[in-house]
């Protein structure tokens, strides 16, 4: 295969599988879509039906668990189709799959008041279940389309995030035609317990006018919260964690890594690699995620684990990659909880 099957969907025991098929002499080539199941009961493996709505190959699809644990328990698979009415509105039509009955519906999604005011380029790099039978679809420059009651009655509600930190907007800012560009790099948001979690890093020592401050990758990251059914549109800030305060815990060994540890000085240098892509954890408030490589173009780097409470450096976890990608290209889900041991 020339592209490999990847996961593009997930949440709880269930998995949303693509696998791409090659091209062959007596057919072009083409991808099916398939709902893996980890349990409970003996796991599965079934095929979605076509015809598929128009998108669904993309990373853009919902998947949400529904039912109790042990019993009754189904998935939907969810594709937002955004569709354009009178005087610039947008309305919502929702292609949803039920693994119970193992169909396609569509259903209609209602805009709440907070969300007649809407930007038309609103485009998702993350999705993600959010309790009590929601799904929130989150383009990190704009905010969270949190589509609530999807079982029954669906209602979509836009919940902005935090305008950029000062030095990312003096960094990025807006293009000429008034649109940030893709901040996954830079900012992450997920749900915990009633709450979402935003972060979003700065990088205080890269100036254009200073020719040696490329080579200081020096960061910070911010974190903010905010209740899921607030009506107030301010987030929580919580904490702020320097890179150049961390220090190494018992459980990290970052001697073993050279680009990163100053044996001499006995400490971290993580200025000398660009990190990225920060990700908050699902189940720890004070525990980041984000990828560290020697230049941006490498497919190959670290996963550095920190603590932000005890402003630590917990773990570095090597990897390497078949390929660069310039999109996000992990998908944060509790999948494994589920599989047999």
């Amino acid at each position: 295969m020339e592209s490999p099957s990847c996961v593009t969907g997930g949440d709880g025991a269930f998995l949303l599988i693509r696998v791409i098929f090659p091209w062959r002499n007596d057919r072009s080539g083409f991808s099916d879509v398939f709902i893996y199941t980890a349990g409970p009961g003996l796991p599965s493996l079934q095929l979605l039906p076509r015809p598929y709505p128009v998108g669904f190959l993309t990373n853009r699809v919902g998947v949400l668990s529904c039912g109790d644990t042990y019993s009754n328990h189904y998935c939907l698979v969810v594709l937002p189709e955004r569709r354009f009415v009178a005087r610039g509105r947008v309305n919502y039509n929702l292609h949803v799959f039920s693994d119970r009955t193992r169909s396609w519906s569509v259903k209609a999604a209602r805009l709440a008041c907070d969300a007649q005011e809407f930007y038309g380029d609103f485009v998702p790099t993350k999705v993600f279940s959010v309790d009590g039978g929601s799904l929130a679809w989150v383009d990190l420059r704009i905010g969270i389309l949190l589509f609530n009651s999807l079982p029954e009655d669906p209602e979509v509600r836009l919940i902005r995030l935090p305008p950029l930190l000062p030095t990312n907007y003096y960094n990025i800012g807006e293009g000429f035609d008034g649109i940030l560009p893709q901040l996954d790099s830079i900012r992450d948001v997920t749900c915990r317990n009633g709450w979402f979690w935003f972060i979003e890093m700065e990088f205080p020592e890269l100036d254009d006018d200073d020719d040696n401050a490329q080579f200081n990758h020096h960061w910070t990251a911010t974190i903010f919260k905010r209740m899921i059914c607030s009506d107030e549109w301010d987030w929580e800030p919580l904490c702020t964690v320097d890179s150049a305060s961390l220090s190494p815990a018992d459980s990290c060994f970052p001697c073993l890594f050279p680009e990163i540890w100053d044996c001499k000085e006995n400490k971290l240098t993580l200025s000398n690699v660009i990190s990225s892509a920060p990700t908050l954890d699902m189940y720890r408030d004070d525990v980041i995620y984000m990828i560290a490589k020697m230049k941006g173009d490498d497919p190959n780097g670290w996963v550095l684990v920190v603590n932000t409470k005890s402003e630590k450096l917990e773990k570095v976890s090597p990897f390497s990659a078949e390929r660069l990608y310039y999109h996000r290209t992990h998908l944060q889900c509790s999948f494994s909880n589920y599989l047999r041991r």
